[in-house]
């Protein structure tokens, strides 16, 4: 039979993953990662961005490696969750869908307002992210 999804992975990688994105993010992180629309805080955001992104990427893939549930190398598995990470959690392409469902933009910078569907988007990238490498695990 022809397996078509590396199950294992997906369980695996999934729990993982929501655990370091969850719990290991610090408030810092979570508070300035995604601060691109304010001009002063392009370095802040892009610091905390980036050491989020790479303590996810190395935990989940370290973690996954060490459960041998797949066999994809260390160093592309960290490669693509990282880039991804970041890619989506910086929060532009999560924005940009937002808009083309119609979205203004007064709407869309209103956290008060979307910010647990702009968190929703963005779980769903990264549960995407995860299962297109499930696929090819």
């Amino acid at each position: 039979m022809i397996k078509i999804i590396n199950t294992d992975f997906l369980i695996v990688s999934y729990i993982i993953s929501k655990f370091v994105d969850w719990v290991l993010q610090s408030d810092w992180q979570a508070q300035n990662k995604s601060k691109w629309s304010q001009d002063d805080l392009h370095f802040e955001s892009f610091l905390a961005l980036f050491s989020h992104s790479f303590i996810y990427s190395l935990l989940t893939s370290v973690s996954v490696i060490h459960l041998k549930v797949t066999n994809i190398s260390l160093s592309l598995l960290f490669t693509i969750l990282l880039s991804t990470h970041f890619i989506i959690d910086n929060r532009i392409i999560v924005k940009l869908l937002m808009k083309s469902k119609g979205m203004s933009k007064e709407l869309i910078e209103d956290v008060q307002s979307t910010g647990f569907l702009q968190i929703g988007i963005d779980q769903r990238l990264h549960e995407i992210v995860l299962l297109l490498i499930a696929i090819i695990a």
